[in-house]
């Protein structure tokens, strides 16, 4: 439901809407408490927060595993209830977070972003020498320059 798997279905736009709205709403509000909330001063919470990248990356993994878990085992069709989905989401996201927001899990994350763009600046500096150096791209350059002293100075 909170996917909105069917939100477009003819039947059921007036539904999806509604939902969506207060899915919406609720958001708002949460991201409002939390926000007030906030202190300068270090809490149980910081870590996770300094920590969030690598959660907010690799949570989908996890997630995708639990589900995986759930089908295969048919826990869904078993358990129709919604405290077993409330309860599920709750404990489910509370590991979820604790794990990827430890301080060994963040430096590999940082390690692998840290290689990934190092791999990206040296590609685009290779790329980028041989093309500045070329007429067609000081062509390029001069029109624009003069295109900007003559139109805007």
């Amino acid at each position: 439901m909170v996917e909105m798997a069917h939100s477009y279905m003819p039947n059921a736009i007036l539904n999806s809407f509604s939902t969506r709205f207060i899915i919406i709403l609720i958001g708002i509000g949460t991201t409002l408490i939390l926000n007030k909330l906030m202190t300068n001063k270090e809490t149980f919470l910081t870590k996770f927060g300094r920590n969030s990248l690598a959660v907010y990356l690799l949570h989908i993994l996890l997630s995708n595993l639990t589900l995986l878990a759930q089908q295969k085992d048919n826990v869904i069709a078993t358990t129709n209830h919604p405290i077993f989905f409330i309860l599920f989401s709750l404990v489910s996201s509370f590991i979820i977070t604790f794990v990827f927001s430890r301080d060994p899990i963040t430096r590999i994350m940082n390690q692998v972003f840290d290689s990934a763009t190092d791999i990206i600046t040296s590609v685009i500096v290779e790329i980028k020498t041989p093309i500045e150096n070329t007429k067609y791209y000081l062509r390029a350059k001069e029109s624009i320059l003069n295109f900007y002293y003559n139109y805007y100075l």
